[in-house]
């Protein structure tokens, strides 16, 4: 059994009848964030973020976070992540994530002195202000992504086949990236929405650079501001999810020539903006 995954005894009430069954659940355990970087030559260590996720892929998370978050550029600005897995020790101690920046790198503090406190289902806490989450946004080009309404509608279904954990849980996000061929590349799940997005963002940079005006992103949830507004960070200008979006997500899209789709099933969805990379 992966580590995405507990086994637990429950009670099952059905019918007037009791009965104890095996259930499968999501895992979710803590992971601190540490930075340690460089002021002119002055070495600098910060505890970053504590965030609440699925354990596995750790170091996805953290570039993909780093990068959403505008804390570094590229995945290049890392020299390395150590790892240090605490959960089988005796005391109860979360598993920690030490990220070192190369020298070369000058990092922002303003950017490390928020409040950066991530639950699984808000990736945006500790925010200044409106203005704060609209910094380093790419302008989107006119062209360089499109597809047919035929692949579109077959997304789901790939995305489907590829959330393996939810199909035991039920418990976990997923978050696909999507060539321009409506192929999905890349996939990884999560408790949370927003760490599914992060993990995924540090594997596809694994391989490129942003921006990723080529390709597109899927969601097995519902779209909320926050995962909009980290796509356009990295320059997604294609977004489709099988969940409802909210108002502020629309609004944000279509501001920003983003194509959003959502309510994605077998033969309808619901376009939102950007018709435009649709090929009918």
């Amino acid at each position: 059994m992966n580590e995405l995954i507990q086994k637990t005894k429950i009670l099952i009430y059905k019918d007037g009848a009791r009965l104890e069954q095996e259930d499968l659940l999501a895992v979710e355990a803590p992971l601190e964030v540490e930075i340690r970087y460089w002021d002119a030559d002055r070495p600098i260590k910060k505890d970053l973020v504590l965030l609440m996720r699925s354990p596995g892929n750790d170091e996805y998370l953290v570039r993909g976070f780093m990068l959403s978050e505008g804390i570094i550029a590229s995945a290049q600005d890392i020299e390395r992540i150590q790892l240090v897995d605490n959960r089988h020790r005796s005391e109860e101690k979360a598993d920690k994530a030490v990220v070192f920046i190369s020298k070369l790198i000058q990092i922002d503090s303003e950017r490390l002195n928020r409040n950066f406190i991530s639950s699984s289902s808000c990736g945006f806490c500790g925010k200044d202000s409106m203005e704060s989450l609209n910094e380093s946004c790419f302008i989107l080009p006119n062209s360089g992504f499109e597809l047919p309404v035929g692949k579109i509608l077959k997304l789901r279904e790939s995305l489907d086949e590829a959330q393996r954990s939810f199909d035991a849980t039920g418990g976990v996000h997923g978050v696909g990236v999507i060539n321009n061929t409506g192929a999905l590349e890349y996939i990884q799940e999560d408790v949370g929405r927003h760490n599914a997005l992060d993990k995924v963002i540090g594997m596809i940079a694994k391989d490129l650079q942003p921006p990723y005006f080529s390709h597109g992103l899927i969601f097995s949830g519902r779209t909320s501001y926050e995962m909009v507004h980290k796509a356009l960070m990295l320059g997604f200008p294609f977004v489709v999810s099988i969940g409802a979006p909210t108002s502020l997500a629309v609004d944000f899209a279509d501001e920003n020539d983003m194509t959003l789709i959502c309510f994605l099933k077998e033969k309808r969805m619901n376009i939102y903006s950007g018709d435009q990379r649709i090929v009918f």
